[in-house]
């Protein structure tokens, strides 16, 4: 299961352009605009996934839960990455939040700042309620854009793809995923 984390680790480093300032934006672009992976638009992102897949994550048909998994974190990254030159990512211990850490963050921010963080609550209540992968897809996309109008830190996109993976084995180990990211959001710290 690490595996998913080395293989987004990749995949988003070469996105960047390992340092340089020869991005991918077409496929940035692709992937921000393609709402799965089987959309039109994802498919310029297609050779950057199957050339650093494990052939076992990749299917014949539809798409496994492996790269359903990576292509929503890569998209989240895509999002966040967008007009900035220094990269958004880190999969460092302790030098990146976790996604839901982040919105964490971004929860005490609006607390302090506007008294309350009710609507950010309610969107995260929902997310953590949906069982269905795609509705989760979707919802974690518009907090990925909430979070990156409001200042988002570097963000450990891997671990989300490790996560959105396990999301996706059985009802037992979803409802486990959303207890982790239900405690990183609403933990006080």
């Amino acid at each position: 299961m690490r595996e998913i984390r080395t293989v987004t680790d990749r995949i988003v480093r070469q996105l960047y352009g390992n340092g340089s300032t020869t991005t991918r934006k077409d496929v940035l672009a692709g992937v921000r605009a393609g709402n799965r992976l089987t959309s039109p638009r994802a498919r310029v992102f297609w050779p950057v996934l199957m050339e650093n897949m494990p052939s076992d994550y990749l299917s014949s048909n539809k798409p496994t839960f492996e790269e359903k998994a990576e292509y929503c974190a890569v998209r989240l990254y895509a999002i966040h990455q967008q007009g900035k030159s220094a990269c958004v990512y880190e999969n460092k211990n302790g030098e990146a939040d976790t996604f839901f850490g982040a919105l964490q963050k971004l929860r005490g921010r609006l607390k302090q700042e506007k008294g309350d963080s009710k609507s950010l609550d309610r969107r995260i209540q929902a997310l953590l309620s949906m069982s269905n992968f795609d509705s989760i897809a979707n919802s974690l996309v518009q907090l990925e854009k909430i979070g990156k109008a409001n200042g988002f830190d570097k963000i450990d996109y891997s671990q989300l793809a490790q996560d959105l993976l396990v999301l996706q084995y059985s009802y037992e180990s979803a409802n486990s995923i959303r207890l982790k990211w239900g405690r990183e959001y609403f933990n006080q710290k």
